[in-house]
């Protein structure tokens, strides 16, 4: 995925030695070998953005920096809806989230189907009006967001709660 590369097509295919086997032409005979080729197999640039994204995760503190940055927003955002009367659930952890405008609780699929998608993308287009740029789906705090970025953001759904509602 993305993330492994960061940002760019990278992938890993991992599993136990006896089953994967097949792939290395050394460890297996004719008969079993696997041929595995693709367009980006070995891509040199894919694999260096890779290894640098590790060198970053590896870093101290770096998850530390991301589930407080996740906190942070998550924890604003519930608190902001329920001062404004907006129903939300909030689902996921602090590294990777989202919430629903919703007064069930959303624990699968058609859970999120219920949710008020309108209150949703006015929500989502209040905030790019006011800078800050996030996907129809989660949100994915990063160890480059800052405790400014983090404010900001927490500014904007100030300021854009209130007039999610029609």
């Amino acid at each position: 995925g993305k993330i492994m590369g960061g940002g760019y097509p990278l992938a890993a295919l991992l599993g136990r030695a006896d089953i994967l086997s097949v792939y290395d032409r050394g460890a297996s005979d004719p008969e079993t070998y696997v041929n595995q080729i693709g367009t980006l197999n070995g891509n040199p640039i894919a694999c260096a953005a890779g290894l640098a994204t590790l060198a970053v995760l590896r870093e101290e503190g770096t998850y530390k920096k991301i589930n407080r940055a996740g906190a942070a927003i998550r924890g604003a955002l519930v608190d902001i809806c329920q001062e404004n009367g907006v129903a939300v659930q909030n689902c996921g952890e602090d590294a990777i989230f989202d919430v629903y405008f919703s007064e069930q609780p959303v624990s699968n699929y058609r859970d999120t189907l219920a949710a008020d998608s309108g209150m949703m993308s006015r929500f989502n287009a209040g905030l790019l009006e006011r800078g800050i740029l996030k996907g129809a789906q989660k949100y994915y705090p990063s160890a480059v967001h800052t405790d400014e970025d983090i404010e900001k953001t927490i500014q904007a759904m100030r300021e854009v709660v209130p007039l999610v509602r029609v």
